[in-house]
């Protein structure tokens, strides 16, 4: 936000630069990503229009820049994921699609450039996320996580490790995650991503103190995030903990009280506690976000 809100500053100072041009583009794409994570859809849907507003004036005055093209490819591919969490699927493979008929042509005649390759790999993980069908979307996500593995340098690269942790969790692959997170945020202790998904996966391996403690990590980081506050309440919850994780529920429900798992599981808490009522009165909140919600039936 900081670094975002000076590039808007210096612009006013001098329109005419690209470069501040393209690099408000891309804070406003990262910045974007950590407020859809925090259930900030709308403002995400803002940050996004804007950076591809950018690129496209940017394009438009020198169409030949391969930097620009393959930023502009990338905000499509984050209009895409914004389109997906808008629960807009058709929209969010159109844009997919797009991105990668840029992408694509680049890698043919750049086959080793990372941030060619990552961009690409980033549509094709996103593409795997908005197919319905899931022997396709498996296919997908290997076939990513084979291109990831098959890069021979820059194996210490955060965002490659990032790209094939999002590949492994999709997969199940808990253990080989974990074992890529590792190394994530030893590499950069300050991203939320790599400690949140620590926790996830150390909480899929039933490991629960540790994944208190990765949860904890990341909620310093980013105190706004429900889906963090959610897995904390599993976490404590698991270790008997029903008070703290009933606490850890309520917390997210405050900041997105659009999540029915929170709403179902703050349910079996309150019924393990004794309060049958307020229970009831939870599931009834998560069958009505989700029907379908065998945890809250």
């Amino acid at each position: 936000q900081q670094a975002l809100a000076v590039g808007d500053t210096l612009l006013k100072l001098d329109p005419t630069q690209t470069d501040w041009q393209n690099d408000v583009a891309l804070r406003s794409m990262e910045l974007a990503r950590l407020q859809r994570f925090d259930g900030n859809v709308s403002g995400a849907g803002t940050l996004i229009s804007s950076a591809i507003t950018r690129l496209t004036r940017l394009i438009h005055k020198d169409p030949s820049n391969a930097g620009w093209q393959r930023n502009y490819a990338a905000a499509l591919t984050e209009q895409a994921a914004q389109s997906r969490a808008e629960g807009d699927l058709p929209a969010a493979r159109a844009q997919i699609q797009s991105a990668l008929v840029i992408l694509e042509p680049m890698l043919d005649k750049h086959p080793d450039e990372r941030d060619t390759v990552l961009a690409a790999i980033t549509a094709k993980l996103l593409q795997a996320d908005a197919t319905a069908d899931p022997a396709a979307a498996r296919a997908l996500r290997e076939t990513a996580l084979k291109a990831l593995q098959a890069q021979k340098t820059g194996r210490d690269d955060p965002r490659l490790l990032a790209l094939q942790v999002r590949a492994l969790l999709a997969l199940d692959r808990f253990a080989e995650a974990l074992s890529d997170l590792e190394q994530v945020t030893l590499l950069a202790p300050g991203d939320f991503a790599g400690w949140y998904n620590r926790g996830y996966a150390l909480a899929r391996l039933l490991r629960w103190p540790k994944a208190l403690d990765a949860l904890d990590h990341a909620l310093a980081l980013d105190p706004q995030s429900a889906l963090a506050w959610h897995n904390r309440g599993l976490a404590v919850g698991a270790l008997g903990h029903d008070r703290a994780a009933l606490a850890a529920f309520d917390r997210a429900l405050a900041l997105d009280r659009r999540l029915a798992a929170t709403w179902a599981t703050r349910g079996a808490t309150l019924a393990d506690l004794g309060d049958y009522a307020a229970a009831l009165a939870s599931c009834a909140q998560a069958l009505a976000l989700d029907p379908t919600s065998a945890e809250a039936w």
